[in-house]
């Protein structure tokens, strides 16, 4: 810094004082954006692993809870399960078959079901469907 008493330098306190200003903003804006950034990827995560657990409990619940019968009437169709039924409650307390509509003019987020017959074994895929990305599940289920 210049000294005080030099009578060429009469703007430049004001100068040196906004600089330092608008620095101290550029840091401060820097910091909320990256923590806004990251509690947004938080929120992303947490719904991301929610998803993954629904996908996991409907395969579960496909593979060991429903008989091969059962899903032998649903070959070659396509099913959905809505944005509402999409949480573990309906998983544990309601039958599957229950909520599983052949509609197709629903809202995403949805789920698509589509099951396949080759000889004694059932191919399911499992397709959840967001605005902009899809997480797919494919399993087998055998006549055993």
């Amino acid at each position: 810094m210049r000294k005080l008493n030099n009578n060429n330098s009469k703007g430049s306190i004001l100068v040196e004082t906004l600089i330092a200003f608008s620095i101290l903003i550029l840091i401060i804006n820097t910091f909320f954006m990256c923590r806004s950034y990251y509690f947004k990827e938080t929120i992303n995560q947490e719904d991301s692993m929610k998803e993954t657990l629904f996908l996991e409990a409907l395969k579960n619940e496909i593979y060991y809870n429903q008989s091969f019968e059962d899903w032998e009437l649903t070959c070659n169709k396509e099913y959905y399960i809505e944005n509402e039924y999409i949480k573990m409650d309906f998983i544990k307390h309601k039958n599957i078959l229950e909520i599983m509509k052949e509609e197709s003019q629903i809202k995403k987020p949805y789920i698509k079901i589509n099951t396949i017959k080759t000889e004694d074994i059932l191919e399911v895929n499992i397709i959840f469907i967001k605005e902009y990305s899809s997480k797919k599940i494919k399993l087998y289920k055998g006549n055993y």
